[in-house]
């Protein structure tokens, strides 16, 4: 399993998500979709729903243990006109040369515009109340569930809208100034991208970091109530 870094990190989790296990079996999968759902309404939803919301869990929960998360969450139900929509984001470390983090943020854009479907990425620099980061926006990117996982026993692609941000951690919550944290939020629910994407980078901006043993506190948010009033 993935280990947490030594740094913390705090932030406002969106309305309505929920922390997801990692790399979670079938078992304790259906058992995280029942416990959400509620024993007083688990009667109440159709098989074919309650299935479906057993495959997005599987999907997030594959998806943090593959890219390395030390924290991932969730949030999934009906939305609006009573269809399903899902979203996750999860939190990964990764070791790379932050002394300078402008310098970092600038290397890390200039690479996330050079590679392969560019095209379909919108990268920037975006200044948070912790100090710079690197945030980009791929629509209808695509990402393959293994037939292993997948309810059908073959490869499943599924179109995702993705927002992705790496964030030199501070040194005066690392010291050695070797720390990039990596948010990514992602849905397989691009129509309601609208919905999540302003809500994401207003969490975005609550993110904040301290040393090992420190306490830790996200910054201040403006909250919104827009995912909540979406499920209703």
């Amino acid at each position: 399993m993935p280990v947490a870094p030594e740094y913390q990190v705090a932030f406002e989790l969106p309305p309505d998500f929920r922390e997801i296990l990692i790399g979670a079996d079938d078992e304790e999968i259906r058992t995280a979709v029942h416990d959400r759902v509620g024993a007083d309404r688990i009667e109440d939803v159709p098989g074919l729903l309650l299935k479906q919301m057993v495959t997005e869990y599987r999907r997030a929960s594959w998806q943090m243990a593959a890219a390395g998360a030390f924290y991932s969450a969730s949030c999934f139900g009906l939305i609006e006109e009573g269809r399903p929509s899902s979203a996750s984001v999860l939190l990964a470390h990764q070791e790379a040369d932050c002394s300078d983090p402008e310098t970092t943020v600038a290397g890390i854009i200039e690479i996330r515009t050079r590679e392969d479907h560019a095209e379909r990425r919108q990268v920037g620099r975006y200044e948070l109340p912790c100090g710079p980061a690197a945030v980009e926006i791929e629509l209808g990117a695509g990402m393959v569930i293994p037939a292993e996982l997948s309810p059908t026993g073959e490869d499943e692609p599924i179109p995702v809208a993705t927002l992705q941000a790496w964030i030199p951690v501070p040194r005066t919550a690392d010291p050695s100034g070797r720390s990039l944290t990596v948010l990514t939020f992602s849905t397989p629910a691009v129509h309601d991208w609208e919905t999540y994407c302003p809500v994401v980078v207003e969490m975005l901006r609550t993110v904040s970091f301290t040393g090992a043993g420190e306490p830790a506190q996200a910054a201040p948010a403006v909250p919104s109530p827009r995912i909540s009033d979406a499920f209703g």
